[in-house]
């Protein structure tokens, strides 16, 4: 039919990653037709933090991994808060680029101890707990190195541990030949919240022997 002067048709439709958009009309001469089509953007949709849990030494660092639904969203920034920055600390926000499906978030491990992690974008939230332990005790030193002893005369070695344990500390002591060096026992502990102990030991028969202590794989 003839119509005269402006009209407007609107037309709502779902877009998909592709699009091919086809026009046909019949106009007469002198006649103009104007084209214009809105999009809205995609914004990254955050589904998950992972892992549920993440274990990290005290002083070391580790990584939390955020996922967003779909490839085709537009770029975005993922805002981040630690429940105790003194335990696990995260950067305030980490850029999303465009189409990622999954970004990494570094996590810097201070004092022991669990701090929850929240992601968030546009709403949507998403929580991992970060979990910081101390380092395990290892033997680090037995000195000193040469313990020159009279037969029947007194001496002394110190155990060091790398660092200072939670709690008394068992650490396993031997001799090669127990007739050389007389030791106290088959362990010396290590007292709590201590790098040391010095072991009492006592010159036997003459000769020479090498002392060893052992603790959790570790030895000196």
């Amino acid at each position: 039919p003839s119509v005269r002067g402006a009209i407007r048709l609107d037309r709502n439709v779902t877009l998909e990653a592709d699009n091919t958009l086809y026009l046909r009309f019949k106009s007469l001469a002198g006649t103009g037709l104007t084209v214009t089509i809105w999009g809205t953007t995609v914004s990254p949709v955050l589904t998950h933090l992972a892992p549920p849990t993440l274990s990290i030494l005290t002083g070391a660092a580790g990584t939390l991994t955020a996922t967003f639904d779909g490839p085709d969203h537009a770029e975005g920034s993922l805002q981040l808060h630690s429940s105790d920055a003194a335990v696990a600390r995260v950067p305030e926000t980490v850029p999303v680029p465009a189409g990622e499906e999954t970004i990494s978030i570094p996590v810097t491990a201070g004092s022991p101890g669990i701090a929850r992690i929240t992601a968030t974008l546009d709403g949507r939230s998403s929580m991992s707990h970060v979990a910081v332990v101390p380092p395990p005790t290892q033997v680090v030193g037995l000195a000193p190195p040469v313990l020159p002893l009279a037969v029947g005369g007194a001496g002394s070695l110190t155990v060091t541990l790398r660092a200072s344990p939670s709690e008394d500390t068992a650490v396993a002591i031997a001799a090669g030949d127990p007739g050389v060096v007389i030791l106290p026992g088959e362990q010396a502990t290590v007292p709590a919240h201590a790098q040391q102990v010095a072991i009492p030991v006592l010159g036997g028969i003459p000769g020479t022997t090498l002392v060893t202590a052992r603790l959790g794989g570790t030895s000196a």
